[in-house]
């Protein structure tokens, strides 16, 4: 049995009251902050009917706020920053009830809060506390532990009700082969795995740019080896280095050795390349092709456990290919473009002109800061169960995204590649703490 030590005990979450001063949060009902809209100071249980499941963009003022998809508070997520498209996060006609949140610093007995929310309340409580609670995943199915199947770093554990699809050779839950599309509900139970009522299972077969993705990084990694540097789009249209690539001394071993660790099974260790970039900065990078370049500046700072959360959090992104999903929500431009691009170029024998064209279409992802808050907190899920099957200890992961917020500040809108358009760093340590509490304090 692994001991997992948590400070969830450290974490206190405050009402914050209405009034003069109090933050607010405007609901609208048109993205865009369009249509009528509701001006809120207070906790909202229940909506009224005529706002329940009606807001489509929303404005905040100041605090942070819990949004929660059913009446009383169940299924929430917090929002501290406005959101002009609940569309595009899949939250658009969802909200039904809401209230201000806050968290203490654990070093602080003063009411000077940080953002927080759900998840940092959460965090306070046990796995039993959750029990009967509604949950749904959607990912791949990663590891099989005793009765249970692991996707999203969740244990999914089926019942004689459950209601199972199975496509492929996934002919029953327990045949299911790893690697395949899962997506399930159900209700958690004491222990924090979750009891199923549904389970859906499929293939994970080539999809929709799936191979513009692939071709689009190898054509970036390769040119990136024969210049022998990491490049990135410059702002006069050419580019810039990154720093010096590197494959092989201590650093590189060190850092393959942390990959090789905490590769879900059904990816080869060989299907995957490391680098070491000469690079002062905590990054890291895993493009859709899995090669995975990793900073010399984060390797020096962090422990192993350490940069095993953060390597597992990449992969995760690579493995739920999130560079495609982002691609066919159309918030990138048509990599089928890029790539007939990229061909032109290459005529011209010019890397530059090569690496300018791919970085136009995944600049937005690998360079810019440019996946969801849902990719990036599924990637913090998903590669906390990879860094813990490569047995290390992630009880550090809160304590890691404090480290983030220290150097880069709270909200952690910098060049570093592993703060996407996700929750401050406050929100991000107290949901780790949560995943501690449901899926790794009793193992």
């Amino acid at each position: 049995m692994r001991e997992v030590r948590s400070a969830l005990a450290l974490l206190l979450v405050l009402a914050l009251p209405a009034g003069a001063g109090a933050p607010t949060v405007t609901v609208y009902e048109h993205v865009d902050l369009g249509g009528k809209s509701l001006t809120v100071s207070g906790a909202i249980p229940r909506l009224d009917p005529s706002w329940n499941d009606q807001a489509s963009s929303l404005e905040i003022a100041g605090g942070a706020w819990e949004l929660c998809r059913h009446y009383d508070y169940v299924d929430c997520r917090v929002f501290d920053a406005d959101a002009t498209d609940l569309r595009a996060i899949g939250w658009n006609d969802a909200i039904s009830s809401l209230r201000p949140v806050a968290i203490a610093p654990p070093s602080s007995g003063a009411p000077e809060s940080t953002p927080a929310g759900a998840a940092a309340r959460a965090s306070m409580k046990k796995a039993a506390d959750f029990a009967g609670q509604p949950a749904t995943v959607k990912g791949y199915l990663d590891f099989r532990r005793d009765d249970a199947l692991v996707v999203e770093g969740q244990r999914l554990v089926s019942t004689p009700s459950t209601k199972f699809h199975g496509a492929g050779e996934a002919r029953s839950p327990s045949s299911i082969p790893l690697g395949y599309q899962v997506e399930a509900s159900g209700v958690r139970r004491a222990d924090g795995a979750i009891a199923l009522a549904r389970l859906d299972a499929k293939p994970n077969g080539q999809q929709m740019f799936e191979s513009d993705v692939k071709k689009a990084t190898d054509d970036l990694e390769a040119t990136w080896r024969a210049r022998g540097e990491m490049l990135t789009a410059a702002p006069d249209g050419g580019v810039a280095s990154l720093g010096k690539m590197r494959d092989s001394g201590p650093e590189y071993d060190r850092a393959r050795r942390v990959v090789d660790r905490v590769l879900p099974p059904y990816l080869p260790e060989d299907a995957v390349r490391v680098y070491v970039i000469e690079n002062k900065e905590w990054n890291a990078m895993a493009m859709g092709n899995y090669s995975i370049y990793v900073f010399t500046g984060i390797m020096g700072d962090l422990d192993d456990d350490e940069l095993a959360l953060v390597i597992g959090h990449e992969i995760a992104h690579a493995s739920h290919e999130h560079t495609r999903k982002q691609q066919k929500r159309g918030l990138l431009t048509s990599l089928l473009a890029v790539s007939a691009g990229v061909v032109a170029q290459e005529a011209l024998e010019s890397d530059e002109a090569t690496v300018a064209g791919i970085l136009t279409g995944l600049g937005a992802v690998a360079f810019a800061n440019g996946y969801s808050r849902e990719q990036e907190d599924q990637a913090d899920r998903v590669g906390m169960r990879y860094a813990y099957e490569g047995g290390y200890d992630v009880s550090k992961g809160p304590g890691l995204w404090k480290k983030f917020a220290d150097k880069y500040g709270e909200a952690g809108k910098t060049q570093n590649i592993l703060f996407g358009d996700h929750s401050r760093s406050s929100v991000r340590a107290a949901a780790l703490d949560l995943e501690i509490a449901l899926n790794y304090a009793a193992e």
